[in-house]
């Protein structure tokens, strides 16, 4: 071991002590543990984790070596997107499989087509940042054939999904399209330019198993009439497209934003995610 790093991530309750502190003693211990006083805190070849919450402490080696939550395909952006973890969150809350024909009528920068198409056709989310996974040179693992695990992953890859990428702004489809080829996967997704009020030309009615999206939220500097248009023609569009099984998820702030437009749908659950400073929640809606 050359160079180590223990770091912290979660303090939660009344500790006489902070992170920092923590850290320090920590690297302390383990240097003369180990013989090796080399700490690094910019680029340890080797980092260790504890997460405290309250009285309960959690003590491991990261055997990744980054964060898993981070996307590599997020390059072409969204100045009001969702984080790609949240995307995901929101396809298993809504229910979708691999055999469900899902859509996003207003995407954003793609993170929901994208997180729906690994998860449809088994795509590895971390495929492109496998020879970096910090335990490929962990001691632990020497005898393992990674490049047999990693091939035997791999021919699990199908291309059956039925993911569908709209909306009515080009410059938003483009980067869609970019980070979806970026994240490799642009050829398991449909994408189409396309108003929202014409997406009921795409589809017969009743066929759509999920619709998933974010759509543009009420807020001091929006149009508040036209972004209740929007509501109004998505709820409209989903009451003619869903399955009779099928499910609606929206990320928003205010339930009583979609109450009026959502009549005639039924509102199963709520779940409430943090964002940045603020909170957002999922609505989920049925057929009644």
């Amino acid at each position: 071991m050359n160079e180590f790093n223990f770091l912290l991530t979660t303090n939660l309750g009344s500790c006489d002590f902070n992170s920092l502190n923590l850290s320090v003693s920590a690297n302390k211990m383990l240097a003369e543990v180990t013989g090796n006083v080399n700490v690094s805190f910019k680029s340890p070849k080797l980092q260790f984790y504890c997460r405290i919450d309250y009285d309960v402490g959690f003590f491991g080696v990261d055997i990744l070596g980054f964060d898993s939550s981070k996307r590599d395909y997020r390059i072409f952006g969204h100045s009001a997107d969702m984080k790609s973890t949240v995307a995901y969150a929101l396809l298993r809350i809504v229910g979708f499989s691999k055999k469900s024909l899902l859509l996003d009528p207003m995407a954003r920068s793609g993170a929901i087509s994208i997180e729906a198409a690994f998860f449809a056709c088994g795509f590895p989310v971390n495929y492109h940042r496998r020879d970096s996974m910090a335990f490929l040179s962990l001691r632990p693992f020497a005898k393992i054939d990674f490049s047999r695990l990693f091939g035997a992953v791999d021919k699990k890859i199908s291309d059956g999904a039925f993911v569908f990428n709209f909306s009515p702004v080009i410059a938003h489809l483009r980067n869609c399209e970019k980070n979806a080829k970026i994240a490799g996967v642009n050829k398991f997704i449909k994408f189409s330019r396309i108003d929202l009020q014409n997406i009921d030309l795409k589809f017969k009615d009743g066929s759509v198993g999920c619709i998933v999206s974010f759509p543009p939220l009420i807020s001091k500097r929006a149009d508040d009439a036209k972004v209740l248009a929007e509501y109004r023609e998505l709820f409209r569009q989903a009451k003619f497209l869903l399955a009779e099984q099928g499910r609606i998820v929206i990320l928003g702030r205010n339930i009583e934003n979609y109450k009026e437009s959502a009549k005639g749908l039924r509102l199963v659950s709520s779940h409430d995610f943090p964002h940045g400073d603020s909170e957002l929640a999922a609505f989920v809606f049925a057929k009644d």
